[in-house]
């Protein structure tokens, strides 16, 4: 959850923040588009046209331990939180104006790394909110209560 949130913030501000990607990010178009070393030209694409079409890759990209799967939209997915991770820390480590969105990034993601500070108010930020539900003990107790709880936790 708390990274989706800082996602979110982040994807709003790469518009604001002028942060240079590493290579093979999003500012880098050198590897986009189809390469023939994709092709494993040692097998005959009438006898197996996937082994032909992708053979080349699964070569050359094999499954990394810590997946279960590999391809192109994981390693784009690596590569965009690898991209975030360097917009967030960099705004954390500079000196933004105060009230900017940048400092209000920072300010934010700094709030979520800082674990200890979670551990240490447990759960007293939603202490209201969960004596409010608690409680409600059938079904047609939450039901009513629910939509309220709801109302309150997006406003």
């Amino acid at each position: 959850m708390i990274l989706g949130c800082c996602s979110i913030v982040v994807l709003a501000s790469l518009l604001l923040l002028s942060a240079e990607l590493p290579a093979g990010t999003a500012g880098d178009t050198s590897s986009w588009g189809f390469s023939l070393d994709n092709l494993d030209r040692t097998c005959k694409p009438c006898d197996d046209f996937y082994e032909f079409a992708m053979g080349g890759w699964m070569k050359a990209n094999p499954i990394p331990p810590e997946y279960s799967t590999w391809g192109t939209f994981t390693r784009l997915r690596d590569n965009n939180l690898t991209a975030l991770h360097t917009i967030l820390e960099a705004a954390t480590k500079s000196t933004a104006t105060p009230g900017s969105n940048e400092q209000k990034i920072s300010d934010f993601y700094s709030s979520c790394m800082d674990t200890s500070a979670i551990e240490a108010a447990g759960l007293k930020p939603i202490a209201g909110d969960l004596a409010t539900l608690m409680p409600s003990t059938t079904a047609r107790r939450w039901t009513r209560k629910l939509p309220a709880f709801r109302g309150k936790a997006q406003a």
